[in-house]
Formats: structure tokens, sequence, C-alpha cells
């Protein structure tokens, strides 16, 4: 019996000092901000080191456009850009046009939740390596070159659309 003591007595022992330890857990890692910006009012991008770009519209609508010649802020970087995700987004009527334009290994794009996007902008997707999205029920109109030069193979247009623009899909 003294020994199932001492034996016990150690094996307390033993645990009260790992519980005075500090604990270690393992996690994986956030992936690390490695360009980010901002454009109109209160709208920022950052693009991480896992490829994604994530779009923070703050809440607010867009109001804005990139053409051709000045190209969205994130085209600078458009070899680190695989996904792109639209955060706090979901008062944007519009993808701008040439929003992604160019982005060729872009191959995933996750709408805003519960989006009232109805359009999507002229070159919005043209050149990206997009094999599948899913659009969002509220859309209506999909403008021209829209998703030109793209890998889609996968996409259903929503019934709510009414209007397809010239080489939309070219």
């Amino acid at each position: 019996q003294m020994k199932t003591k001492r034996i016990l007595a150690m094996v307390l022992s033993i645990a009260m000092i790992f519980s005075m330890l500090p604990s270690f857990t393992l996690s994986a890692s956030a992936a690390e901000t490695l360009y980010s910006g901002s454009f109109s009012s209160g709208k920022t991008w950052t693009i991480d080191s896992d490829g994604v770009l994530t779009i923070d519209g703050n809440g607010g609508t867009v109001a804005y456009s990139w053409d051709s010649t000045t190209a969205s802020p994130w085209n600078e970087y458009k070899d680190s850009i695989t996904k792109a995700v639209f955060k706090n987004c979901e008062n944007w009527a519009y993808i701008p046009d040439n929003t992604f334009r160019g982005l060729n290994k872009l191959q995933e794009v996750v709408m805003p939740e519960n989006s009232k996007i109805t359009t999507i902008g002229e070159y919005a997707f043209t050149g990206t390596a997009i094999e599948a999205i899913d659009l969002p029920d509220s859309l209506q109109t999909i403008k021209k070159y829209a998703f030109a030069s793209c890998n889609i193979r996968c996409m259903s247009i929503p019934a709510s659309v009414t209007t397809i623009g010239d080489n939309a899909f070219y």
C-alpha cells in the first residue's frame, strides 16, 4: 500500500509539473499579406502568400471602373493571384470593367455572399484561367468580352440574365 501511494504521488507530481509548462499547440499558419492597397472610398485589397486576392468593399457600393490603360491596382501582381474573394461587397451592383482582366493565373472567384450583383462589366474576367464560376441569381447583364479568352468549362447562367454583350464568351 505504501508503494501504491508513492507511485500515485509521483504521477500527481509529474502531472502538476506538466500543467505548469507553457502549452504549445500545432496550427496551420495564416497566410502572410504580401501586397495591399486601396481604391475608391474606403475599399481595400490584399494579396496573401497563398495567392488570394481579397477585395474588401467595406460594406459600401462600388462606383469605380478600370479601363484598359489604367488596369486594376492588383494587375501588377497578376502572376501571384490564383483566387479572388469578395468581402463586405454585398451591396455591389456590378463587377467593374477590367477588374480581373489579364490575371492569367486566376482560377477561382468567390462572389459576395447575398450578392446583389446585376452586371458583370466589360472585359471583367478576360484572359483569366477560370474554369468554373457560380454567377449570382441577381445577375441581369453580362457585358461584352466579360469572359473572353477564359478556360470556362462549367457555368450556369441564371434565368435572370436578359442581356449578354457581344463576344462575352469569345
